[in-house]
């Protein structure tokens, strides 16, 4: 493992069918360090996004989230 730091920052909208996909994906793709961090802005989601979200923050160490809408 490498001694890296990656801080991975999106936005999402009504991403609740790609969402799950995608993260892990990226996370795969930063595999090579232990050192990952998460920042996911959501804002006006009228699908289940919040939902996958907190989900995903109970799985995936070091993933946060915040809700504008």
């Amino acid at each position: 493992m490498l001694d890296i730091n990656i801080l991975c920052v999106g936005i999402i909208r009504n991403g609740a069918s790609c969402l799950h996909r995608s993260v892990t994906t990226i996370d795969k793709a930063f595999s090579f360090t232990t050192k990952k961090q998460w920042l996911i802005i959501e804002s006006d989601s009228d699908d289940n996004t919040v939902d996958l979200l907190d989900s995903l923050k109970n799985e995936i160490p070091n993933f946060f989230f915040s809700s504008m809408g």
